[in-house]
């Protein structure tokens, strides 16, 4: 792996944890919840395991696309 690479993967996982570290904003249009979006990305892939379970489903493709499904929040935020 070169330095460009690496550089890249740290990046992406910088902005990882500040995904998980934003509050859901929909919860304050909705009530007191105080959920986040990593608290919501944890029960999206639970959620889509047992789904992709009982369809049939590539499982890893299904939970891949559930993990990174908010990380365009890093840089626009819970829209």
């Amino acid at each position: 792996m070169d330095k460009k690479q690496l550089k890249n993967i740290t990046n992406l996982v910088f902005e990882a944890g500040a995904v998980k570290r934003m509050r859901r904003t929909g919860w304050m249009i909705l009530g007191d919840n105080d959920e986040g979006v990593g608290e919501h990305t944890f029960m999206t892939c639970v959620i889509a395991y047992f789904l992709a379970k009982q369809l049939k489903a590539n499982i890893e493709t299904v939970l891949i696309m559930s993990v990174f499904h908010d990380f365009h929040e890093a840089r626009t935020g819970d829209m």
